[in-house]
């Protein structure tokens, strides 16, 4: 249900109509505003009024019955007639580009009318008007409206000039205490400015529900490995069918409730590949894990995908998200060496990590003997890696020197041992052991023939 009502709204100039009625146009030449307030020392002129509550409520009759204040700045302001000059009732009829309008407000440029509001929780009003320079000065002033709703503006009209058509004002009215109309020069001066806001209507009715998403992933539990990336399918479907994309997209991980010392931040990390989705239907966002420290790592977090446009949150959507390491393993080719002391064997070290990781750079490795302190090899790197990677996993195959020695520690000869290496793998995350890099344990078994 709606209704609307003439906005002929200064309390003193007039007695409001029933709504749908227009009020009939003054009398020529008779001034409807009491002397006690005009300004009679020049051309300006101004009215303050009681601040007494100005309904916009569904049933309320009449809307406008509280003018606080308004002012003009060439006599004043006029009932269903033009500004014409600085005396009261000086005016013409309403005339834009030729159309004439039987009730309405003529202003001059630098006029101001404010009321007093009171907008009941749920309703949604709109102003509406014609609006321009009135053709009693032909093709000369500029003007411009302007609609302020607690100090917001909720319209502007840009410049308009003598002769011009009458621009159609639609201004959305939010819950407001205080609703004003201003009308300003062009931009220029002040002359010939003569302003009509003609037809002048307020309607309301109940307030639309607010536009939201339904946003459904194709499911809402999520794992994703450190050093990977995870696409969620999503559905968005909206209650408002003007409402469309782009939409802005952001994770938000919820804190960890298992974790009581507040100095203690435990999180995923997770970083968004998709900031924007374009619209509504199937749609997808993508996020990774980049691969942190131990000592803050989650193992599984809710995360909620919140979509937004313009900055207003449209939905909300939590997902149970698992945080696994990836899968590594190691071996050397050879697996086993035999030699004497000082002997250097050329072989391979492989990486196999699953699944396949985003790697941004290929990572270094370092191969550490790890527990024999009298080992009797070592093995080191001697070049860059072959990538072998597959749709399932990330492998590189490190060429390695192995040099042999340490015979005479050996208990007889020949002697074979295992020498146990730690694979660190630096520059693809700070997860492992130590914090220093991902690490894996291979053994090497070695046989030391001869001095």
């Amino acid at each position: 249900m709606r209704t609307c009502t003439p906005f002929l709204a200064l309390s003193l100039l007039m007695t409001l109509a029933a709504c749908g009625q227009q009020p009939s146009a003054p009398t020529q030449g008779k001034n409807p505003v009491p002397a006690a307030y005009r300004d009679t020392t020049g051309a300006a002129w101004k009215y303050s009024g009681p601040a007494s509550a100005l309904p916009l409520g569904i049933s309320s009759n009449p809307l406008f019955n509280a003018t606080v204040s308004a002012r003009s700045s060439w006599g004043p302001i006029e009932l269903n007639t033009s500004n014409g000059e600085k005396a009261a009732g000086d005016g013409h009829p309403l005339t834009m580009a030729g159309k004439v309008y039987s009730y309405g407000l003529g202003l001059h440029a630098g006029a101001e009318i404010s009321y007093s509001a009171s907008q009941p929780t749920g309703v949604s009003c709109q102003l509406t008007a014609e609006v321009g320079v009135d053709a009693e000065v032909g093709h000369k002033g500029s003007v411009s409206f302007k609609v302020y709703a607690d100090g917001v503006n909720v319209y502007d009209s840009g410049v308009l000039r003598g002769g011009d058509p009458a621009a159609h004002l639609v201004a959305t009215l939010p819950s407001a205490k205080v609703l004003k109309l201003v009308v300003e020069n062009g931009g220029d001066d002040y002359y010939y400015d003569h302003a009509d806001i003609a037809d002048p209507k307020i309607s309301c009715g109940l307030a639309p529900a607010p536009a939201t998403l339904t946003v459904t992933p194709a499911s809402s539990n999520v794992t994703i490995y450190d050093l990977t990336s995870v696409t969620v399918p999503l559905n968005i479907t909206s209650n408002d069918p003007a409402l469309h994309g782009p939409f802005d997209v952001r994770l938000e991980e919820q804190p960890d409730s298992s974790v009581f010392d507040p100095s203690v931040v435990t999180v995923l990390d997770l970083q968004l590949k998709t900031p924007q989705i374009d619209d509504l239907g199937s749609q997808s966002i993508a996020f990774s894990a980049p691969g942190i420290n131990r000592n803050n790592r989650r193992s599984s977090a809710e995360v909620d995908i919140i979509i937004s446009k313009n900055g207003v949150t449209l939905a909300r959507v939590p997902l149970n998200v698992v945080l696994l390491y990836p899968e590594v393993s190691g071996k050397f080719t050879p697996s086993a060496v035999s030699g004497h002391d000082g002997d250097v064997i050329s072989g391979t070290f492989q990486l196999t990590l699953k699944p396949k990781l985003d790697l941004d750079v290929i990572p270094s490795i370092e191969l550490i003997d790890s527990y024999n302190p009298l080992f009797f090899s070592t093995a080191v790197v001697t070049g860059s890696p072959q990538d072998l990677s597959t749709t399932d996993a990330t492998v590189l195959n490190y060429p390695i020197g192995i040099t042999l020695h340490n015979a005479r520690y050996a208990p007889s000869l020949p002697y074979t041992t295992t020498d146990d290496y730690y694979a660190q793998f630096n520059g693809i995350g700070v997860f492992g052991p130590f914090n220093k890099g991902l690490q894996v344990r291979v053994p090497l078994n070695v046989t030391i023939t001869g001095p």
